[in-house]
């Protein structure tokens, strides 16, 4: 029964590679050159104990039997030779995995094993027919110790097998012919002992093939997912750690990565079966999404998009959120997946990106304020304006932006000043106008108000601030007269003597194109506002300047015309409706 067991083994585990359906079909060339390196690893140590018990069982039965003695040499020492000579210089030539060099290694240890059984076989024999009690043990004894080197051969299919075979196919055939000179009950003892030896040999092997499988495997996933991370997320993120995620239909995290509860400081088991966003502490679950709709006026928050997301089942790629009771940001990337048009939960990639987010807000800020007076720079008026437009077109107030133009003279005109004075006039002015805005600060939809204060030039500042809907037409001109008696006057340097500032305001309400347009309309109002003597403010009217183009844009094809002699005199015929009759010309110049 053994025997047939191990003969189907033989033939039908090594035709299918036992373990290889268990293999991803991906991964099935990378895990059988992993297997054919361990094995050129652990074969000398089943080659090394070959060739030492050969010569011992030699020694053994010398002087009783030299025919006998030769046997092991001559037949273990020669297969040996013909595979150092032949198979052993192909096996360190490998470098990269090809299926006929994986096929022939494999197939020439199946036989080195097999040729080797069958000499251990024919002295197992022979030994047997000497009736000797000390060539009996000395034969059991060195067969029984070399099943131990040859669990090595075990990443090979069939290979253990090929030489266990013989030996035991040989203990039996011997131990039934000392069934003549011994007892029935002494023989089938060791019969039952050969058996379960057998048995053992073939547990083992099939055992250390699974355990080897299971860490190659391992190793194989564990350089797959970091692959994986690598090419989904930026190469900063990806050499920062990343770790991959997966949840159920349910949303609820399923095979927790090493990375994840690493990261974490949690064990798998306290992880498993939790929401993403309860893990990670982001809030806005999807339990939580109609509180997040309560708002839906300005952009959609990362923490909104998230759940969004998940709640609709849509993929998302690098998208920063952060936890709100540990202030850390996660970097997310989900596909749901789906199988058969059913939806099976969410696979993904992640990873702490805490450190470059403090990065990027640091960069963030230094790009967006001036480094003279510390208010906002013209980047940054120009992102607001662009965002209160796009809250203008959701229904919320509409805003006047105003540019206010310093010009600073002293006792004996205009004059320049150095980089300290012109800080300490912007930010006395602007204190002045915030102080200014504070009666004008009306109360927005969430309870807040809303004013904007930013440096807009050289000795320009920028002002944002809202427009009440029941004075929309006089509150502008309103607005610039105070700001101008505000403004105009004298500020006292510290220590530097006194100096003049004439403000010069331009104005634009909200309402005109896009935020360049209207920082563009602005400036326009401004410059008219210089050319003023008195009362030094500018409403832009985007009708007046509409006209104004369309004039310019006129004589200036006129005056191309006429330098290309482009016009043309055309007559047009002028017919009477009574009679049908042409009854003059009209004169057309073209």
């Amino acid at each position: 029964m053994l025997l047939r067991w191990v003969v189907f083994r033989f033939r039908h585990g090594r035709r299918s590679g036992a373990l290889t359906p268990q293999v991803p079909t991906h991964l099935q060339s990378t895990f059988r050159w992993r297997q054919l390196r361990t094995l050129k690893l652990l074969l000398p140590v089943h080659l090394l104990a070959q060739a030492v018990s050969a010569p011992v069982v030699a020694l053994g039965v010398w002087s009783l039997d030299r025919r006998l003695a030769v046997v092991p040499l001559l037949g273990v020492w020669g297969a040996l030779l013909v595979w150092i000579l032949a198979i052993q210089p192909r096996i360190q030539k490998l470098r990269d995995y090809s299926w006929a060099d994986d096929h022939s290694v494999r197939q020439a240890l199946r036989c080195l094993n097999g040729v080797l059984g069958i000499v251990w076989f024919v002295f197992i024999i022979l030994a047997f027919r000497l009736h000797r009690e000390d060539v009996h043990v000395l034969t059991i004894g060195v067969c029984a110790g070399l099943m131990a080197p040859l669990l090595l051969c075990a990443p090979v299919t069939g290979a253990v097998e090929a030489m266990m075979i013989p030996i035991v196919a040989g203990m039996y055939g011997a131990l039934l012919e000392e069934c003549l000179h011994r007892s029935v009950l002494f023989t089938a003892s060791f019969i039952l002992e050969v058996t379960v030896c057998g048995l053992f040999v073939a547990g083992v092997s099939r055992l250390v093939n699974v355990l080897l499988w299971r860490m190659q495997m391992t190793r194989l996933k564990e350089r797959e997912q970091a692959e994986i991370l690598s090419l989904l997320m930026p190469r900063s993120v990806s050499q920062g750690g990343g770790w991959l995620w997966e949840t159920d239909e349910a949303g609820r995290l399923r095979n927790p990565s090493a990375g994840l509860c690493r990261i974490l400081g949690r064990c798998e088991a306290d992880i498993a079966g939790q929401s993403l966003q309860g893990v990670l502490g982001v809030p806005g679950a999807v339990s939580e999404l109609p509180v997040l709709r309560a708002d839906l006026s300005g952009a959609m928050s990362p923490e909104l998009h998230l759940a969004h997301c998940l709640n609709n089942r849509l993929a998302f790629r690098e998208l920063a959120v952060r936890s709100a009771p540990e202030g850390r940001w996660w970097m997310l990337t989900g596909q749901p997946v789906f199988r058969a048009g059913v939806f099976r939960g969410y696979r993904g990639v992640g990873t702490d990106v805490t450190a470059m987010q403090a990065m990027r807000d640091r960069h963030f800020h230094r790009v967006r304020v001036d480094g003279l007076t510390g208010l906002p720079n013209r980047l940054a008026c120009l992102e607001h304006v662009q965002r209160r437009l796009l809250e203008t077109t959701r229904g919320k107030q509409d805003f006047v932006l105003v540019l206010v133009s310093l010009d600073v003279s002293g006792p004996k005109g205009r004059r320049d000043v150095n980089a300290e004075a012109t800080a300490y006039v912007l930010q006395v002015s602007a204190s002045r106008l915030g102080a200014l805005l504070e009666k004008y600060r009306f109360k927005d939809r969430d309870g807040a108000g809303n004013r904007f204060v930013a440096r807009h030039g050289a000795m320009d500042l920028a002002i944002v601030t809202d427009v009440p809907a029941e004075e929309k037409h006089r509150f502008p001109e309103a607005l610039a007269l105070e700001m101008l008696s505000v403004l105009d006057g004298v500020v006292t340097l510290p220590g530097k003597g006194v100096i003049e500032l004439e403000p010069a305001i331009g104005m634009v309400v909200s309402g005109v194109g896009n935020g360049d347009a209207l920082v563009e309309a602005a400036e326009t109002a401004l410059k008219d506002a210089r050319r003023e003597r008195v009362g030094r403010y500018s409403i832009f009217d985007p009708c007046d300047d509409l006209a104004d183009s369309r004039q310019k844009n006129m004589f200036r094809d006129v005056h191309q015309a006429l330098r290309m002699k482009a016009f043309a005199l055309v007559y047009q015929p002028i017919a009477s409706a009574r009679t049908g009759q042409t009854v003059g010309f009209e004169a057309l110049c073209r």
